[in-house]
């Protein structure tokens, strides 16, 4: 025990003055003043969410989770729940149209809702809610046509898009490209073509608004017309197509004389009551 003492004794002597120099040494590299605050714990809620996973929404998350935005998922389908469950979102089974689930999932704290939905009554519906319940998060609709995107202009939604536009001028551009068309001279013309389209649609919502009934025959009477006088007109080229055609010239005359029998009536009753 005495040769332990003495052993125990002689260690303490040599690492001693080691340690103190360590310590010393730490004490010097340690800075002045209060300690440092730790980083504030990441909130757990989501700054979008987005409501429908399905292909048109997958895309759009893809682009948040590249710039590392956080979100939150609600479908009703299990398949996409599935889907979704890999890309690292919170994720909510449910019905999106129903205001206990956009509750539940947090759309009170989000800052933005993207409807991604492909029933366009759904989402006219989510638009509806959000804004008589959530008035200050901001709605970036799918719109699934022309239609769909003038009932969500007048509903007064932050963003629309109409799922196709974006794709299909896209496929436009390489067409002319394929056929020999200079990128640039290509996107230019697909540029020209896109800003046509709006304000066209901006015409067609302006139009539909003049009262309710021609609201509703406007949006009903959303045709697509070419943004670019054709050069020459349409050529049948099989029996069938020129009866398509055909009738459907004379529904179209049969529609113009009802209008200006309507037109000459309303008159009339005008200069009737003057």
């Amino acid at each position: 025990s005495t040769r332990f003492a003495v052993a125990l004794a002689a260690l303490t002597m040599l690492v001693g003055p080691v340690a103190a120099k360590a310590l010393d040494a730490g004490l010097a590299r340690r800075p002045e003043g209060p300690e440092a605050v730790p980083e504030a714990i990441e909130s757990t809620e989501a700054r979008v969410l987005v409501i429908g996973f399905g292909r048109f929404g997958q895309i759009l998350t893809q682009v948040l989770l590249a710039e590392g935005v956080s979100v939150t998922v609600i479908d009703k389908d299990v398949d996409q729940i599935r889907s979704a469950a890999r890309f690292g979102f919170r994720i909510y089974y449910g019905d999106g149209t129903r205001l206990d689930v956009l509750r539940a999932a947090g759309i009170g704290r989000a800052e933005l809702l993207c409807i991604c939905v492909d029933d366009s009554e759904a989402a006219l519906k989510i638009v509806d809610i959000v804004h008589e319940e959530f008035s200050s998060v901001r709605t970036y609709v799918r719109a699934f046509d022309r239609t769909h995107a003038v009932e969500l202009m007048n509903r007064d939604v932050d963003f629309q898009l109409r799922e196709t536009v974006e794709s299909a001028l896209a496929f436009g551009r390489a067409t002319l490209e394929g056929l020999g068309l200079s990128s640039e001279a290509a996107a230019a013309t697909a540029e020209d073509v896109r800003k046509r389209d709006v304000a066209r649609l901006v015409l067609q919502q302006a139009g539909a608004l003049t009262d309710t009934m021609s609201w509703a025959r406007g949006l009903n009477e959303i045709k697509p017309e070419p943004l670019t006088e054709p050069k020459r007109p349409s050529r049948a080229l099989n029996a069938e197509t020129r009866d398509i055609i055909g009738s459907q010239r004379r529904e179209a005359a049969t529609r113009t004389l009802e209008t200006d029998d309507d037109y000459q009536s309303q008159q009339q009753e005008a200069r009737t009551d003057a």
